[in-house]
């Protein structure tokens, strides 16, 4: 791939990196590898093909990192399917469930990035919420408490309508799918990057208590809930039609790099 890449630029062409997520920090570390071929090919391949290329990132803090690249990026989020969600999202508006409900997304593969350790023991520590797991089988996960549910690959809608709160609890991200379908269907989000109408989260990796700091968000939360004053999230959800829309972000995308 890097041969056809770097073909393609010597032939005079433009290439476009989309930038995703963890391809951002993966490539930091080859650019820093110390690895005698890594010296000799792949570092200055790499830094040739993205001196010569055009660059976007699926989000704003994505733009920050590619910076400390050499990379000059604009923000274009991908456009993900959201059009199930703001259709369906009138169904239940203004509405909530019975219960006090946390839903997150935590894959097998990757759970120590998306928190599930520090999950697993805020939910310990919450033994009145339920917690539910979306992505995973919790294989990772010896004993989980009696409030702590993984449903593997399920129906993502269905489990937004069942939840009060998502909790999008991620060291490294681009800009979450979650976050954009939970705020459609007028839920509360939490989430360790900044974000309209969602409760900031510090970073999991510098803050003295990260899980007090999310323990002590819920218990806001549903302190509310319980009283009865809390209310569904209809100021995000409207932003994210008007400004995060699958059909809004693809003319977004498509009116900027393709003529």
């Amino acid at each position: 791939m890097d041969l056809v890449c770097l073909f393609y630029v010597l032939l005079g062409k433009n290439l476009v990196f989309y930038w995703t997520g963890s391809d951002v920090p993966r490539t930091a570390g080859l650019l820093s590898s110390a690895g005698w071929f890594s010296r000799l090919w792949s570092v200055p391949i790499t830094r040739l093909l993205l001196r010569k290329s055009h660059h976007c990132a699926a989000a704003p803090w994505l733009v920050n990192e590619l910076d400390t690249l050499g990379c000059s990026a604009e923000s274009f989020p991908f456009p993900t399917p959201t059009e199930r969600f703001e259709s369906k999202s009138d169904e239940g508006h203004g509405s909530w469930p019975l219960g006090f409900t946390v839903l997150s997304y935590v894959p097998d593969h990757n759970y120590q990035n998306y928190c599930g350790d520090e999950i697993l023991a805020l939910a310990k520590r919450m033994p009145h919420l339920q917690f539910r797991i979306m992505g995973g089988e919790g294989k990772w996960c010896l004993n989980p408490p009696d409030n702590l549910l993984f449903l593997g690959w399920t129906d993502a809608f269905a489990e937004y309508k069942r939840c009060v709160v998502l909790l999008r609890a991620v060291r490294h991200d681009a800009l979450g799918g979650t976050v954009r379908e939970a705020l459609l269907c007028e839920r509360y989000v939490l989430y360790t990057y900044p974000h309209e109408f969602v409760e900031l989260l510090p970073s999991p990796d510098e803050s003295i208590d990260f899980i007090g700091a999310m323990e002590n968000k819920l218990d806001g939360l549903f302190g509310r809930f319980r009283d009865g004053q809390l209310s569904a999230n209809q100021e995000g959800s409207e932003w994210v039609k008007r400004n995060l829309s699958e059909q809004v972000l693809a003319r977004r995308l498509a009116s900027r790099w393709i003529e």
